[in-house]
This record gives structure tokens, C-alpha cells and sequence, in this order.
């Protein structure tokens, strides 16, 4: 990802609430782009070197009255107007980097939680850039979004030509993140259901548990760019995993439209692979209301009996009304469903 990609893709990330960790060789700009969009966006940018902290830094105990407490630092920040930019984090000892835990996912520290809005990333340099560098752990890894920053000669001609003060920022609005994972992301993983937990592979900082899945969806929520939705979809749940999504959004894009199997239930085609049938599953049960039962229940029964049921299960889980429709009633009564249900 180059500079102005990153530009847009550090604001989905903070509009998404998803912690961004940026990666690459010194002297190409990480620092200076976060710095840029962090005053376009009007927050007031806390610099964090954990290089220079020892754990016991993110919180001195005291005692008073006979009762332990924790002093914690003064640079949390008491506004969530801010942006916190923990750097160069792979240098920093491996006690300091497992201290930051809790600060980054849970945010909080002891007592402490960070203000709502407030926001939190990371830089550091790769093991191949020459710097000093300690392997971060996983369960901190998978905290993060990971982007790797590239420099060419065609992205910095852009920068230079732009002047040393070049900070154009083009804004980003947030959209609201749904409370509930995206359909497309369920419909993969109920594709793929070995993909849903994975270790970390060699070279590849981001690897897919759910908590990443949870992030990939509120990343989508906020409907990225077509240059940078790759790079931050891999960046949350891996490479591999990552480009297997990819492939099965095309699946998911092509699935016929919601008004036409309203309109016309019996005659719209069905999908013939897998995975689209999987898609097309959770596509019908995600837009599922008492008003399009009829038609739903009616395309869906042309697929085979287990996907119905996974029809089923989905629309009675998201929507407890669901099970006192008739066209739901009628369907589950059937055996080829009940006895695969019950």
C-alpha cells in the first residue's frame, strides 16, 4: 500500500474502531502520514515510545489506606478527540509489548479506560529492514489490522512534487458498524469452516480467529475503497485466508437481486456451486422480514433441504417473530427440513 492508499485506509480503520498497525522500512513516512491524518482529522496526536518504558511504566502500584493502587501514565489521554501512536513497537522489549494487552483491545488499563473515540495505533519496522527487532507475540499481532507501507519512485514524485508540507487529506465519514457480523463474512465461514481459526504463518503478521472476523466486519461496514479493501482485508485475517474471501466476495456480488426473487420467486435461477448456495442461504436469511416470507421460503425450497435449514436456523436465530410465520411454519413442517433440524 502506498502513501495516499494509506491515508484513506488509516480513516477506515478509525472510523471502523479497529486498532491499525502500519509496517515498513525506516524513512518511508509511517510516522509522518499518521501525524498528516490525525491533524486533517483535528485530533491531538499522543507520541508513545515503549522503547523507552519498562512494563512497571504503564501503571506504578501505590498503596493508600492499606489499598494497592496503579499511578498510570500521564499520556493517556483524558479526550477521545485523540490519537495514541505507539512507535516503533517491535523494538520495544517483549515485557513492554505484552503490557500493552489490555490498553489496545479491552482499553483499559487497571482502573483506567480510555475515553470513547479514542484511538490507538502502531508502527514498527519488519525484521528484514535491519533495525532492531523483537518478534511480537501473537495475541498482540491479532489486536491489530496490519498494513505494510511501500515507497516507489512514482508515489514519492507525487509526495515531492506536492512540497515537504504536502498534508492533503481527503476526508472519510464514518458509517455505523452493525452489531452483528456482516452476512457475506457468515456465509464464508460457513463455506469454510476450517478458515474460522488459524495460527499465524511464517511472514504473515495477521492470521483469522474471531476476533479478527470481528474486525474484518466492522472494516467492511465502512465500505473501503477498491485500492485498499485487499490490502485491509489481508491485513485482519491473513493472506491466504484473506484471498479466499476475496474470491468468494465475486460469489457473493453475483447473487441474484433481493427484488427480483421477491418479485418472482419461482423463476429467478438458482446457484448451482456451493458456495453460492451457502451464499445465497445467508443472503435470503439476512434479508428476511414477515412481508417477504412467502417469497423467501419459496426460492429457498428450490435449493437442497440443508441449505433451507440453514435458512432456518439463521432467519429464527436473528429474529425471535421469525418462528410465528406462516410461510416459516409451513416450512419447517416439512420433513425433508424438521428431520434434519430436529
Amino acid at each position: 500500500m502506498f502513501a495516499n492508499q494509506f491515508k484513506r485506509a488509516i480513516q477506515v480503520a478509525i472510523n471502523a474502531q479497529v486498532p491499525l498497525w502500519v509496517w515498513g522500512q525506516a524513512g518511508i513516512g509511517k510516522s509522518a502520514i499518521i501525524r498528516t491524518v490525525t491533524a486533517a482529522l483535528r485530533r491531538e496526536h499522543i507520541d508513545v515510545r515503549p522503547t523507552q518504558m519498562d512494563p512497571v511504566d504503564m501503571g506504578i502500584p501505590y498503596v493508600k489506606d492499606g489499598v494497592c493502587y496503579r499511578a498510570i501514565p500521564n499520556w493517556l489521554p483524558k479526550d477521545g478527540n485523540t490519537l495514541i501512536a505507539v512507535e516503533e513497537l517491535p523494538d520495544a522489549p517483549m515485557s513492554v509489548q505484552c503490557a500493552l494487552y489490555q490498553l489496545v483491545l479491552e482499553r483499559r488499563l487497571g482502573d483506567y479506560s480510555l475515553p470513547d473515540g479514542a484511538y490507538i495505533c502502531a508502527t514498527g519496522n519488519r525484521a528484514k529492514d535491519g533495525g532492531n527487532y523483537n518478534q511480537p507475540p501473537a495475541p498482540l499481532m491479532n489486536r491489530f489490522l496490519h498494513i505494510e507501507l511501500e515507497s516507489g519512485y512514482d508515489s514519492w514524485l507525487e509526495w515531492a512534487a506536492g512540497g515537504y508540507q504536502n498534508d492533503e487529506v481527503e476526508i472519510i465519514a464514518p458509517r455505523p458498524i452493525t452489531p452483528h457480523i456482516r452476512p457475506e463474512i457468515r456465509a464464508f465461514f460457513g463455506f469454510r469452516k476450517d478458515l474460522l481459526v488459524q495460527q499465524p504463518a511464517k511472514n504473515d503478521y495477521a492470521f483469522c480467529t474471531p476476533r479478527s472476523v470481528e474486525f474484518l466486519s466492522r472494516i467492511l461496514d465502512q465500505q473501503p475503497s477498491d485500492d485498499v479493501v485487499g490490502d485491509m482485508i489481508r491485513g485482519t485475517i491473513g493472506s491466504g485466508t484473506g484471498y479466499e474471501f476475496l474470491g468468494f466476495l465475486k460469489t457473493w456480488q453475483s447473487l441474484p437481486q433481493l427484488s427480483a426473487i421477491i418479485r418472482d420467486p419461482e423463476s429467478v435461477p438458482v446457484p448451482k456451486d456451493l458456495s453460492a448456495n451457502y451464499a445465497t442461504s445467508i443472503y435470503l436469511s439476512s434479508n428476511w422480514d414477515k412481508q417477504n416470507s412467502k417469497a423467501l421460503c419459496t426460492y429457498i425450497q428450490r435449493l437442497s433441504p440443508e441449505y433451507g435449514c440453514l435458512f432456518l436456523k439463521d432467519v429464527c436465530k436473528r429474529d425471535k417473530a421469525a418462528p410465528t410465520s406462516r410461510p416459516i411454519i409451513e416450512m419447517i413442517s416439512r420433513p425433508e427440513y424438521s428431520q434434519l433440524m430436529f
